[in-house]
């Protein structure tokens, strides 16, 4: 998972890697906007691009480090759920949420 997520960020120049204690995050201008542990990917997209991968088998919302309450901007997936196919595309709607966030147009 964490070399699928790789492949996408080395698209961006904006994009920087860190190890955080249970997984690997990807930032732009030091917002987290995905991460892979060795089974998941999550990624950090619109509200309403999340409650519609969420009709996507495999796809759910994400837990970080096994809590109870999920991140409302966050879904995760394995590489067996059908949102692995569209990484490319959800990597890049994750990038430009991030930059959105941040103030910053493409």
């Amino acid at each position: 998972m964490l070399l699928a997520l790789r492949a996408e960020a080395g698209k961006y120049d904006a994009i920087s890697e860190l190890t955080m204690s249970a997984c690997t995050a990807f930032t732009v201008h030091g917002q987290i906007m995905a991460c892979a542990d060795d089974n998941l990917i999550a990624l950090k997209l619109p509200e309403l691009s999340v409650a519609a991968l969420l009709y996507t088998s495999g796809c759910r919302r994400f837990q970080p480090y096994g809590r109870r309450a999920s991140l409302r901007h966050w879904v995760a997936f394995a590489e067996t759920s059908p949102a692995f196919g569209s990484l490319e595309q959800l990597f890049e709607q994750a990038v430009a949420f991030a930059l959105e966030s941040h103030g910053d147009k493409r």
